[in-house]
């Protein structure tokens, strides 16, 4: 993977982090906001849609985060769908960079 990595939070689920690479690649597009933003840009979804989405097809489950108020944590108990959904993260944006749209 070269945009993102898997990391384990503390209930022993598994997330998506963001690599160096994708923070270079979009933070000209992020001041102020959230990179996970540019996640619904790469689906196309809104977010309310993106996080069903996360549900079906990858198994994803939501809690609040216990550190930063008002912010949902994706969590997935199985890495096998945390792998296929970071793959699917990085396949989108390789798609995108090797059409040249990063320049």
């Amino acid at each position: 993977m070269t945009y993102t990595m898997i990391d384990t939070y503390e209930n022993d689920t598994y997330y998506i982090r963001f690599t160096h690479d994708f923070i270079n690649l979009f933070k000209q597009y992020c001041s102020g906001g959230s990179y996970v933003t540019i996640l619904y840009r790469l689906f196309g979804l809104l977010p309310q849609d993106f996080y069903h989405y996360l549900s079906k097809e990858y198994n994803a489950t939501f809690q609040p985060n216990p550190y930063v108020k008002r912010h949902i944590r994706v969590q997935f108990k199985n890495k096998s769908d945390a792998i296929k959904y970071a793959n699917e993260i990085d396949k989108r944006i390789k798609y995108f960079v090797d059409r040249g749209d990063f320049k």
